[in-house]
């Protein structure tokens, strides 16, 4: 049950770096495969949708850790 924990923990932390700070986890996740960063730059849709997309992996993480608590219970 730890290990689990703690996976949904760390998914909603990633989530929400997502939606908060896209730009930036762009740069720790995607940055590294471009020889010129600066000339590569996401686009605002690119970061519109980073921001969405960690929304939904933090909702989703947050009603499997529900359910697997329930689960498990």
């Amino acid at each position: 049950m730890p290990f689990m924990s703690l996976v949904f923990i760390l998914l909603i932390v990633y989530g929400a770096a997502m939606a908060v700070f896209p730009s930036q986890t762009w740069e720790i996740t995607m940055a590294w495969a471009y020889k010129d960063r600066e000339a590569n730059e996401p686009s605002s849709a690119r970061l519109a949708l980073m921001r969405v997309g960690g929304a939904i992996i933090v909702m989703g993480a947050i009603a499997m850790f529900g359910y697997y608590l329930q689960a498990a219970g």
